[in-house]
């Protein structure tokens, strides 16, 4: 669903005439409606971490260089994803103001395996000690990218009537929803908790996670598993 129509969506739910357009509306309810579906759209964009948010980004380190440039839609690093690909091992980090000046300047002869910090204005990632040669390095990022085109390219922001957000279009919906009854002053409880219980569920969805077994003896096998034999009396 585009601004356009999540917005007329709201407009019909809740009684409203419809303006007549939403990002370059001139009527009160149309630069509303666009007003709460950017708080909207920032607000569960960040709230979670969406897997349709989630970038990965590789490079190489250069030697004699120890400061390397965040990707341009860089919001945040994912914790525990900073690995060197080359030598498979995580790098530790972000590691404390504390911790770096240790492992940068007592501690630079015995330690051979990298540690980070995000640092400075505009934000780098600077790694200890300073590379010797070329490594390749990876990790996983979220984008600042909330939004996108009919076609697909992606922007921080809605702009335009037929943008998209980049997130599931219902929890947008029903995010406007609650926020626009209560910038009218109507009750939005309801719709509120409703909000919260599909954030949820969508969220639980997206993430895909594993089964866990808790009979003991997995559906379909004839294997008798260590959580089907009783813990005393078994042979007796």
């Amino acid at each position: 669903m585009s601004l356009r129509s999540i917005c007329f969506a709201v407009c019909d739910e809740i009684g409203w005439t419809r303006p007549t357009q939403i990002a370059a509306s001139t009527e009160a309810l149309g630069r509303q409606l666009l007003a709460l579906a950017k708080r909207e759209l920032e607000f569960i964009s960040s709230e979670r971490d969406w897997p349709v948010l989630l970038r990965t980004h590789d490079f190489d380190t250069v030697a004699a260089q120890d400061e390397y440039d965040l990707p341009d839609d860089y919001d945040k690093i994912l914790s525990a994803s900073v690995y060197n690909s080359d030598s498979y091992y995580r790098l530790r980090g972000s590691v404390s103001p504390s911790e770096w000046a240790q492992r940068k300047y007592a501690m630079l002869n015995s330690i051979d395996r990298y540690s980070f910090r995000l640092i400075g204005n505009p934000l780098k990632l600077v790694i200890t000690p300073t590379p010797t040669l070329v490594e390749s390095l990876t990790y996983e990022y979220k984008t600042n990218m909330r939004a996108a085109t009919d076609a697909g390219v992606e922007k921080t922001q809605y702009e335009i009537d037929t943008d998209v957000p980049l997130v599931h279009e219902k929890l947008v919906q029903q995010g406007l929803l609650w926020r626009a009854k209560r910038a009218k002053g109507l009750a939005y409880d309801e719709e509120y908790v409703e909000y919260q219980n599909v954030v949820k569920t969508r969220y639980a969805q997206d993430l895909v996670s594993g089964v866990i077994n808790i009979g003991g003896k997995p559906y379909g096998s004839d294997v008798v598993t260590t959580g089907s034999i009783p813990e005393n009396g078994f042979g007796s």
